[in-house]
């Protein structure tokens, strides 16, 4: 089996309405932004390319340049989740494999990313680590799975196409960072205690 190319595709065009008025991605936590902790568990992932999903936002871009990544602007952001995965997707280019993450999850293990990369699934399977019976994210998807999460559209993620796989692979974790994303003001002072 030929080594895997792997793209990271953080997903962070959301709206954060649950979050209030402020945009929680750029909201303080260690002294960094949301974002910014977000992608830093991704600085030595074993990837050939990190890309971040952002709507046109330039202190969002500047944490993305910051932390390695290439950012892609999804100017249909304000029309679901699945919008950007679509235009993660197009961004690829000879990648066998797509490793899709959130940019609101600061408290992911570096370790779990990377044990996610060295899953060996092949182009139909799909990786998804498990935190106590329960699955999280990111979430490794080969490239047979490429044109339907590339299809995707509104709110829908990678669930219905995870469902029908065959070859789901779970990866036990003892990560809870791969359950915990911020959406609320509460959740975000939980994760600073």
């Amino acid at each position: 089996m030929q080594q895997p190319k792997i793209a990271a595709i953080i997903l962070a065009a959301g709206a954060s309405h649950r979050f209030g008025a402020a945009d929680k991605l750029q909201a303080s936590l260690d002294n960094e932004t949301v974002l910014g902790r977000s992608l830093a568990a991704y600085k030595d992932a074993p990837v050939a390319r990190k890309i971040a999903i952002i709507r046109a936002d330039k202190t969002l871009a500047a944490i993305c340049d910051a932390a390695g990544f290439e950012a892609i602007i999804n100017h249909h952001a304000d029309r679901g989740m699945g919008t950007s995965i679509a235009a993660g997707m197009a961004a690829l280019q000879d990648e066998t494999h797509a490793l899709i993450g959130l940019g609101d999850m600061p408290r992911l293990s570096p370790q779990t990313i990377a044990r996610l990369c060295q899953a060996p699934t092949d182009a139909a399977g799909i990786a998804v680590p498990v935190y106590q019976n329960m699955p999280g994210h990111p979430r490794l998807f080969g490239a047979a799975h490429f044109q339907s999460l590339a299809g995707l559209r509104g709110e829908t993620g990678g669930k219905q196409i995870i469902a029908a796989c065959e070859h789901v692979m779970e990866i036990a974790v003892t990560d809870a960072g791969v359950m915990l994303d911020i959406d609320t003001k509460d959740q975000l002072s939980a994760t600073q205690q």
